[in-house]
């Protein structure tokens, strides 16, 4: 349990620096959620990246890149994902990314990933600032990906 606090704290602080890097409006509930959410999904690491939008614009994030644990057919799998957290969090949603390493492929028609890694969900969809988090998200994250896998074993060549 000493290991886990220890990287727990780190993490932790570790992100001032990284949220000093972007204008956040709400710097302090950005900080509590990603807090929040290191104690449950410990994989994650958070960095600061660019996210380049649909019209050609980017935005320097923090992003929080890593896996998250599934439960599929009795065995456990790590889905590598990106969250983008907007400058606008909480009012506006973060953006979830699955991003396969060299051995996976995205599934194809998967329901709520399309074939650039980008999620969609009904809770992103209906995102309300004041019940909505990113602990919450992944938590759904999870359960969705345990009923269907967005990403299978690449075939050999």
């Amino acid at each position: 349990m000493h290991r886990l606090s220890n990287a727990y704290n780190t993490k932790a602080s570790a992100l001032d620096p990284l949220l000093a890097q972007v204008p956040y409006q709400s710097r302090p509930r950005v900080k509590s959620c990603i807090t929040n959410l290191f104690t449950r999904y410990t994989a994650l690491q958070p960095t600061v990246g660019t996210l380049i939008h649909n019209n050609g614009t980017e935005s320097k994030l923090v992003v929080l890149t890593g896996t998250l644990p599934i439960l599929y057919m009795g065995s456990q799998y790590h889905v590598p994902i990106e969250l983008y957290i907007p400058e606008l969090y909480p009012a506006v949603a973060p953006r979830a990314y699955v991003r396969p390493t060299a051995t996976m492929v995205i599934k194809n028609m998967h329901k709520y990933v399309d074939t650039e890694g980008l999620v969609y969900l009904p809770y992103l969809h209906e995102w309300q600032p004041s019940s909505c988090n990113l602990l919450e998200l992944c938590s759904r994250l999870v359960a969705v990906f345990s009923q269907e896998p967005p990403l299978f074993s690449r075939p050999p060549e």
